[in-house]
């Protein structure tokens, strides 16, 4: 018998709102370079999946570009 709680579901991505990096980097107009730059700064969520970088398409869509030379709060 399979058993899933709550919390292990609720940790599991939502499967059908990846998509792969150069599929997001077509819908902002960008490079995959600079999707995989986002990634490493934390600006955006991913996940690994049979080896290919993934994120997901809900992030891309909302994401919001800081102006340039914008430092974040002090």
């Amino acid at each position: 018998m399979l058993s899933v709680t709550m919390l292990e579901f609720a940790s599991k991505p939502d499967v059908d709102d990846l998509i792969t990096v150069q599929e997001a980097a077509r819908i902002r107009k960008v490079s995959g370079a600079s999707i995989f730059q986002l990634i490493r700064r934390g600006r955006l969520r991913s996940e690994k999946v049979i080896g290919r970088t993934l994120v997901y398409r809900t992030e891309i869509e909302n994401f919001v570009r800081f102006p340039r030379g914008f430092k974040g709060p002090e």
